[in-house]
This record gives C-alpha cells, sequence and structure tokens, in this order.
C-alpha cells in the first residue's frame, strides 16, 4: 500500500483507539437507546478497525439500523475522495521545513526507525511527516498484519445506509477531523512518539479484552482500556479530542431527540465512557439512558 492511501485512510479511524492501544452474542452491546417522553434515538460505539472474524455485529445494531431513518457519523467519509480534501490534507501532514529525525531526541528517533525497519515500514517515507500522522501510519501497518481492515462499524452501516435509502448527518467537517489529527502531539513530540510505540507492543496481548469489552458495552472495561490511560499520559489530549467534543454534540443530539425523528448516532466508543462521557452528560441531562 502507498504511504498517500495509508495517510488518506487514517482519517476513518478513531484517534484515541488507534494511538493509544485502546482497540478493540448479544446480550450486551455498545448500544444505547437515549429517551425522552415518548421519543428516541440511539448511540452506537464503534470500532472503526474490525476483522472479519469480528462479523456479523451483535443484533442490536441491526435493530438500531432498521429502527432509524437517519445515520449519524463523526464526519462524512465519503469526501476523502474528493481532490481538495485530499490535497488539504496532504498540505497539512508534513513538518514544515524540518523532519522527524531533527525534532526527536537521537533515542526516540532510533527507537522509531527501528520499529519502522521491523514492520517493513521505510523510515524515508514518513520522515517527513508530523509525528501523529507517522505514528498513524505505523498503527495501521501494524493492524492490517494482524488482519484488520477498513471494514469497521463504521463504514459497514455508511455503505449499507447508502444501499438503504437511509438520510446522513454529520457532526463534524472532514476539515475539522483533519485539524484534530495532525495536531496530536503537538508540544510533545518525543513523549507522544514514544508512549505509542511502547503501546503498540501491549496491543496483541490486550486485543482479546478489547474487543470483547467493545461488543459487550463494558462501561468499567472500556474506562480502564480506553480513557485512563489518556488522562494520565495527555490530559491536553483528553481534553481536546475527547471532552470538548463530547460537548460540542451534546446540544446536536439534544436536537435529534426531540425532533422526533429516529436517528442511528455511530461515533467511536471512547465517547461514550467517564464522566465526561456522552452518556453520563446525557443522563445529567434528565434523558433515559438504557443499554440494548
Amino acid at each position: 500500500m502507498k504511504i498517500l492511501d495509508i495517510m488518506k485512510r487514517t482519517l476513518y479511524l478513531s484517534v484515541l483507539i488507534v494511538i493509544f492501544s485502546s482497540f478493540p452474542c448479544l446480550a450486551d452491546t455498545s448500544v444505547w437507546k437515549i429517551s425522552s417522553q415518548d421519543t428516541h434515538i440511539y448511540l452506537c460505539g464503534t470500532s472503526h478497525l474490525l476483522r472479519p472474524s469480528d462479523f456479523p455485529l451483535p443484533r442490536e445494531f441491526e435493530q438500531a439500523y432498521n429502527d432509524s431513518a437517519i445515520l449519524v457519523f463523526e464526519a462524512d467519509v465519503a469526501r476523502m475522495q474528493d481532490p481538495s480534501v485530499q490535497h488539504l490534507l496532504m498540505s497539512k501532514v508534513h513538518l514544515p521545513g524540518t523532519t522527524l529525525e531533527s525534532v526527536l531526541p537521537p533515542d526516540t528517533y532510533k527507537m522509531l526507525e527501528a520499529h519502522c525497519r521491523q514492520i517493513g515500514l521505510p523510515i524515508e517515507g514518513i520522515n517527513r511527516y508530523k509525528p501523529s500522522m507517522a505514528m498513524m501510519t505505523i498503527v495501521l501497518v501494524e493492524f492490517q498484519k494482524m488482519g484488520f481492515t477498513m471494514e469497521g462499524v463504521d463504514m459497514h452501516f455508511y455503505q449499507k445506509g447508502r444501499q438503504g435509502g437511509k438520510s446522513f448527518q454529520f457532526l463534524e467537517t472532514v476539515e475539522q477531523q483533519i485539524e484534530f489529527v495532525v495536531g496530536l502531539g503537538k508540544g510533545f513530540e518525543e513523549e507522544f512518539v514514544k508512549h505509542s510505540l511502547e503501546d503498540i507492543h501491549q496491543v496483541k496481548s490486550k486485543l482479546p479484552r478489547m474487543i470483547n469489552a467493545w461488543r459487550i458495552g463494558d462501561r468499567d472495561a472500556l474506562k480502564e482500556l480506553f480513557i485512563t490511560p489518556i488522562q494520565e499520559k495527555f490530559p491536553h489530549m483528553y481534553r481536546q479530542l475527547l471532552t470538548d467534543r463530547n460537548t460540542a454534540w451534546i446540544p446536536r443530539i439534544e436536537q435529534m431527540i426531540t425532533s422526533g425523528k429516529k436517528a442511528m448516532i455511530l461515533v467511536g466508543v471512547a465517547h461514550f465512557i467517564g464522566k465526561d462521557g456522552l452518556l453520563t452528560q446525557l443522563e445529567k441531562r434528565g434523558y433515559r439512558v438504557e443499554k440494548l
């Protein structure tokens, strides 16, 4: 796979899940019904990368899909094929006038170089990328080697919705997501790269538990695996990528609930968990939150 293709596809990922080793039949799932009086919508926690063996999805996802006229995603993934968006992405991914070898301390760069050599990714291909994009490229290559594909929950229902004539809405623009992704690690490049490389080594051993926690919607395990590591290592990034975005989404979600139109909202499961998560925020506002 060409580096450009990898870079374009990385924007489909849940940044938190991918970078921080938080990757990830049927009585419990990551699907919640949010109700107010006689109206309701569905919040569906997604994993953006899955293996063919992870299908079929829990039946509650299909239940929410069949009961919804509108599908809501974080951003319009189809727009990534727009030449103007691809040009914008490629204009943002490079370090201005320098390289990772110049930005990172020698020992951290050697660690990065050794990992690239181990997975067969030429370091020259990512040496001018910002740390966020270099690490996301590495993570995607690692997960592809483990059998994961871009056919995650979001893409599955995006394609199904197009065929089924569903309406689409988006919580963010593609341009906003590009800014989020390329800005990861800014100001603490060394720590970002070192922690990301260290976490990658733990993925294989934790993978069964991660996938199971996502499938059954285990909020305690999800908090331990998805939220706590980010809060402890990168509190600013936690606020930027979870808390701030959740706060921005809440008014949109409330409008959907009160509109009376049934919607299936599909976002990374990390957005649901903890005191700043969407589920807790909606419960505080008086909505009834039930796991399907």
